[in-house]
This record gives C-alpha cells, structure tokens and sequence, in this order.
C-alpha cells in the first residue's frame, strides 16, 4: 500500500461527511452541548478562583495599632521591627489624619469634627508572604510595648480557604465527569457515523490497507466535528458571558457583597484555548474509541 496522503486524508474525510451529513451536524450538536456545560462550569470555577485568591490576599493583611499617645521614634522604632521582619511582605502606615478622614466615610463628617483625631491609635497595615507566619506574627506584635491592638481574622481566613477549596474541588470533579460523559456521547455518536462506513472499513481490511489508511480519515473527522462544536460553543458562552459582565457592569456586588467578575479579555482567551483545545481531543478520541472494534477482524 502506498504511503497515505494528505489529499487522500482530506478527501475520504470530505466524503464521509457528506454520506453523513445529519449524523455530522448531530455529532456537532453533541459536541456543541457538551462543552457548554463544561463551560458553565469553568466560567464559575474561574470566578471563584479570581475573587477567592483576592479575598484571601486581602485576608493576609494584619493591622497593628499603635496607642494613641505614641511619639515619631516610637512609631520608627516599631516600624523598623515590622520591616526587618523576613516574613513581611509590605507594609503601610496610617497616620491619625489618614484615619480620621477614613472614620468620616463611616460615622459621619459632622461627628468626627466634634470628636477630632488625637484619640484616633496610628497604624500599620502588614502583608505578611506566609500565612502559616501570621499567629507567630500577631503574637510578636501583641508583646511589645506602645502597641494598642493587633487584628488578624484568622478564623475568617480559614474558613474561607475552606470554602474557598471545596468549591474548587466539588467545580473540578463536575469539571471531570462531563469530561468523560462528553466523550462517551461523542464516542457513540461518532460511532454510528463509523457504522455507517462500516462494509467499506472492512473491505479495506481484507485487501490489506493499513490502519493508518482506515482510522486518519475518522480521526481527521472526529477532530473537526470537536473543532466546529468548540468554534460555536466558544460564540454562546462569549456572547453569553459578554452580556452578563456587561449588564452586572463587571460586579456583583450589588447582590453578593463585594465580589467582581473575571475581566472579559481573561475569560475569552480561557475559554478559547480550553474549547479549542477540548473539542479536538474529544472529537479525535471519540473516533478512536468508535473505530477501534472494526480493526480488530
């Protein structure tokens, strides 16, 4: 048998779309349904992905106030334990002035005039680079001298890593069994694609063309019902995401406190890569697994 072609590829692929042409567009249609769903749930695992690390980022923040009545070398000499320490990341100081005109947003103008700010404890704001420091951290602070109150929610930031986790998991592991739901759909619809070519695989077996020669074609099939099926997945979940970022105006804070969705350049690219990428290796394994018992004569 000669070497196969890629004219030979293209054309015998061609032509079996075209003996099958409703069971092409049904193939595509499975193909189509299935990402989506997979896409729904990417969408919400990324978006949960995107806010939690936010929160958990902003959770890792400890803020160590210092007593009202501290002098410049006090705050100095506090700010230079802060920095020197290897397990902070950053920190920020807030001054009384800066507090105060922060406590105005919260209480009222009219009320922190009355009260003014000398009362107001300084502050500084710490980003520690390792959460499994924090306790060792607070405790540290909490022992000197001048230090008015240090707040860490270590509980909050554990209980949303927790949750934060779970969701992660339980999305991946719906994530997986649409994977292999899609490619047992894919596989038996292809297969009756297969079927239908089924006295022309055999002939081909006994005047002994290769393997190669019988399932490229299929491959070459299965591979562009995947790339179709992502291509018009990718245009309803872009379009459909698109709307939603658009009509929420990129927030949801409106409905669930403070949390933003994935900006939408972010989330095509994503999702443009994974369909692509899905749709393919689904359509080229649903050949291969539809094909496959016809080779064995």
């Amino acid at each position: 048998m000669k070497p196969v072609s890629i004219k030979y590829i293209l054309v015998e692929s061609f032509n079996n779309i075209l003996r099958n042409k409703v069971l092409f567009i049904t193939s595509i249609f499975t193909v189509c349904v299935t990402i989506l769903l997979m896409g729904v749930v990417g969408i919400l695992l990324m978006n949960v992905s995107y806010n939690s690390d936010e929160m958990l980022d902003e959770m890792l923040h400890i803020t160590v106030y210092v007593i009202p009545e501290a002098d410049e070398k006090t705050l100095n000499d506090i700010q230079d334990v802060i920095v020197s320490d290897s397990h902070v990341e950053s920190s920020t100081y807030v001054s009384k002035l800066e507090a105060y005109e922060a406590s105005k947003e919260l209480v009222g103008e009219e009320v922190m005039e009355e009260l003014g700010y000398d009362f107001l404890p300084p502050s500084f704001i710490v980003k520690l680079n390792d959460v499994t420091y924090a306790n060792i951290f607070v405790h540290k602070m909490s022992s000197m001298s001048n230090i008015y109150e240090v707040k860490y929610s270590s509980e909050s930031y554990e209980r949303a890593g927790r949750i934060s986790y779970t969701i992660r998991y339980v999305c991946g592991a719906l994530t997986g069994l649409l994977g292999v739901l899609s490619l047992f759909l894919i596989s038996n619809t292809i297969k009756i694609t297969v079927s239908s070519s089924k006295e022309e695989v055999t002939i081909m077996r006994y005047i002994g063309a290769s393997e190669a020669r019988i399932k490229v074609p299929f491959f070459l099939q299965g591979g562009f019902i995947g790339f179709l099926g992502a291509i018009i997945s990718f245009i309803i979940a872009g379009f459909g995401y698109n709307y939603i970022y658009t009509k929420l105006e990129g927030s949801l804070s409106e409905y669930i406190g403070v949390l933003e969705l994935v900006p939408i350049p972010q989330m095509l690219l994503v999702l443009l890569g994974v369909f692509m990428l899905y749709g393919i290796v689904l359509g080229v394994l649903g050949s291969f697994f539809a094909i496959r018992k016809y080779l064995k004569a």
